[in-house]
């Protein structure tokens, strides 16, 4: 009996600890991406704004605050504006991190690249086919183009940042 409530305390204080870890690196990540929304000039209404727009586009979902913040930076250095064009962003940004299986971090990285360039690559487009989106035949479907014009089109930069955000959200899935 001693043995298996000694072993009960131990898995007690072993799942309160990484609780209790977990809770702290949160903290600690919000930390950072509020200072580096600081560091961009984000203060007040606007700061405000972006807090908003990162806590309601993972609202009901898998993802965390920590997570949306630390994509909303990104997205604001690449030209994304706070507000509601940052709410869009992100909750294309969670679909597809749901439909790839992804992780919504790597996912941010891919989508705020691409917004700070204004264009979709074709390398792009295949780190979403091999994450198992299938991304060309949506932008076909949403520019009236075959697939292999959408190949031709990313090759020479023709497809636009807001083109790939359209595909995206255009795509029916529901991760509920």
């Amino acid at each position: 009996v001693k043995t298996a409530t000694a072993a009960a305390a131990t898995s007690l204080g072993a799942v309160t600890a990484q609780a209790l870890g977990g809770g702290f690196n949160r903290a600690m990540g919000l930390n950072a991406a509020d200072a580096k929304l600081k560091a961009l000039g984000y203060q007040g209404e606007e700061f405000a704004a972006i807090m908003k727009a990162a806590g309601d586009s993972v609202d009901g979902t898998a993802y965390t605050l920590q997570d949306s913040v630390g994509a909303s930076v990104g997205f604001l250095a690449a030209g994304i504006k706070p507000g509601e064009e940052l709410h869009d962003v992100l909750k294309t940004t969670v679909k597809l991190a749901d439909i790839s299986g992804e992780s919504f971090d790597r996912m941010g990285s891919m989508m705020s690249k691409n917004a700070a360039s204004g264009v979709v690559q074709m390398d792009d487009l295949n780190q979403l086919m091999d994450a198992g989106v299938p991304i060309t035949a949506y932008l076909a479907k949403n520019l009236g183009k075959s697939v292999k014009e959408i190949k031709k089109m990313s090759s020479e930069g023709d497809i636009s940042f807001k083109n790939l955000q359209e595909a995206i959200d255009s795509i029916d899935f529901d991760s509920a």
